[in-house]
Order: C-alpha cells, then structure tokens, then sequence
C-alpha cells in the first residue's frame, strides 16, 4: 500500500438542504390516493350489501323452498311425465345413498368437512394454475359457494359479487350445519338435460331413483356439476367416462372406497336408461295440466311438487 505524499484537497462543503415544504400534492399522488380509497369503499360497501340485505331468511332446511315438479303417474304408479320449468324432485339427506354425497365431495371439494365456507388452498391452487395458463381454467369455488351462488346471486362475474359470495358462504356455514348445505346442494345443483338435483338426474339418466343407484352411476353424476353440458353422458359419453374415472379415483385416494370397487365400477360402463318421459309425447301431459288447472294454481303446477295419479296404463300406451 502506497501512502501519498500530496497535500490532501480542501475539502468542499456540503449544499445545505433545501427547507422542508411539506407534502406536494401532484397529479400522481391524487390518482392513488383516489384509488385507494375507492377499492376500500368498493370492498367496505360489497361487504355491507352482502351482510345485511343479500341473504335470505335461510335458518335451517325448512326454509329451502325450491321449485319442485309435478309428477304424473300412470295407473301401476309409474312416472310418465313432468311439469316444470325446473326439473326437480326434493330428496331427503337420509334418503340418499351413503356414497353419493361423499362422491360429489370428493370430486368437487374434498376439503369440505374441514372449511368454514371458503378454501383458501383451493384458491390459491385455481389461481396459480389459471395464471400459468394464461386463462381461467379453474375455480377455487367450495360447495358452499355455490350453494350461496345458486340460491342468492347472480352469475356475473365481477370481483363485488365475489366479494358477497364469499361473506354469504361464511353466514350460510354459520347458520346451517354441512349435511344441511349437502341437503340443498344435491337438491338444488344442475346437472344436464333439464334436470337439477340428483333425484331428478338418476331419473333423467339411469330411469332409477337416487337410492337404486349403483357406484358407477353415482361417480358420473358427480362429474356432471362441474359442466353439464361438456361431462353429459347422452351428448359426450367419451368424455362422461373419463370424467366417471376421474371421480372414482378421488374416492379410491380419499379412502372412500378400495382401488378394486373403483376399477370394477368403470368396467361396467354406462348403462343408460331411455328418456322415461317421451312415450306419451306431451299430448297427454298437456291434457292433464289443463285439468289441474282448474282446480289449482299456474305456479303451483311448477313449484309444489304434486303427485297426479293417472288411469292410462304406460307399458299399453308403449306398446301401441
């Protein structure tokens, strides 16, 4: 190291700082500030809305009022026909196969026993995989959620409707118990070709009710929530059968069944049933409702789930 023999440079003062003038409002710092506090507002007003005016008076199972349709059967007690704008037949919790409804959670929420409503890791998960493919691939939706979006809102996909599913799927856990929010989902869900719950979709589609159903079937109409039309088993049997096994395999790693009864409930394929309500082609449909309203309501033939009991004998009127 090498000293210098050089005298050292004066030293040069330091400019004193200019005075203190306080915080300058520009034109950028506005915009923020704007911002901010229009998404506070924004997030303090959807919560506000959510909390106190969006959710019914939903308290327990007895307040679940759906559509329901009215049934008209033949003279050996058969179903032949429907009137309804939305396909529904109401279905008890305990009715239900033990299967099916820890099928439709594994395949849609497997987390459900465990959350209050909303699934963070799921949302983190649907983000990351809907970034990473530069689309919305995925939802993080729990079946709560959409208990709160079929039953309380609308489908708009805005962050402030987001925002209220998210504080009514809190309230909903709140006030209602899980099998209860299961009780209404599997009542309530659409699942293709005109049919909303499970009751109606086993009808629809395997000519059978909910509790008849067998593994295979009950594994498809699981696949169907997540879309209907793209999973439907008349429409698109290949991709039916892939999305069968996709649930199958969720069940066979959540414990729920063995790998032997998933792999023997997809060898036995889809069977099927024929579309149980066209052997009378509506004209006799049409003839009873005329009748029915003559001593009911137009509304009632849509939402109170009657029973009407016919002389014409089906297996006769197939035949001919």
């Amino acid at each position: 190291m090498f000293l210098s023999t050089k005298p050292s440079a004066p030293s040069e003062l330091s400019p004193e700082p200019p005075p203190f003038r306080g915080w300058v409002l520009n034109e950028r710092h506005l915009t923020k500030m704007l911002l901010s506090i229009a998404a506070v507002v924004t997030l303090l007003i959807g919560t506000v809305l959510a909390w106190f005016t969006a959710l019914p008076d939903i308290r327990s199972v007895d307040d679940y009022r759906p559509q329901v349709a009215t049934l008209i059967l033949d003279r050996h007690n058969r179903p032949i026909d429907a009137i309804a704008k939305e396909f529904r037949i109401v279905v008890p919790y305990a009715n239900l196969p033990a299967l099916l409804p820890k099928a439709f959670v594994a395949a849609e929420d497997s987390r459900f026993w465990e959350h209050d409503g909303l699934d963070g890791w799921s949302i983190a998960r649907a983000a990351f995989n809907n970034l990473r493919s530069g689309r919305r691939s995925q939802g993080g939706s729990t079946i709560t959620q959409q208990v709160t979006r079929a039953l309380l809102l609308t489908r708009e996909k805005t962050y402030l409707r987001k925002l209220a599913e998210a504080v009514l799927s809190f309230r909903l856990e709140w006030m209602l118990s899980k099998e209860d929010i299961l009780f209404i989902y599997l009542n309530e869900i659409y699942l293709g070709e005109g049919a909303y719950g499970v009751e109606a979709a086993a009808r629809t589609y395997f000519g059978k009710k909910a509790n008849q159903l067998t593994l295979g079937e009950i594994a498809l109409l699981a696949g169907l929530p997540q879309s209907p039309s793209n999973y439907s088993p008349i429409k698109q049997p290949e991709a039916a059968r892939a999305r069968q096994r996709y649930v199958l395999n969720r069940m066979a790693e959540d414990g729920i069944i063995t790998a032997d009864e998933a792999r023997t409930a997809y060898e036995q394929g889809i069977p099927l049933a024929g579309h149980w309500r066209k052997s009378l082609n509506g004209y006799f449909a049409l003839y009873v409702r005329n009748q029915l309203l003559s001593a009911y309501k137009e509304a009632d033939l849509y939402e109170k789930g009657l029973s009407v009991a016919t002389t014409v004998d089906s297996r006769l009127q197939e035949c001919a």
